[in-house]
């Protein structure tokens, strides 16, 4: 992992700030793609995704450091 961040640092802050999201929260490219700022709880720590694949909404846990 230390060689992969290693070279994220490397890329565009914004394709920096995507791998980091997806990889700690686990989830798809698309809801990560499509994720609206109103959709985050800062206070609760919740990245609400309002549509997943399997049709229901779902709650990933957002760590902020």
């Amino acid at each position: 992992m230390s060689r992969f961040f290693a070279a994220l640092e490397k890329e565009p802050e914004l394709m920096q700030g995507y791998w980091k999201l997806a990889l700690c929260t686990g989830t798809r490219k698309g809801n990560v793609q499509v994720m609206k700022f109103s959709d985050v709880h800062l206070d609760r720590q919740e990245w609400l995704i309002p549509l997943t694949k399997n049709g229901k909404p779902e709650v990933a846990m957002v760590r902020v450091p």
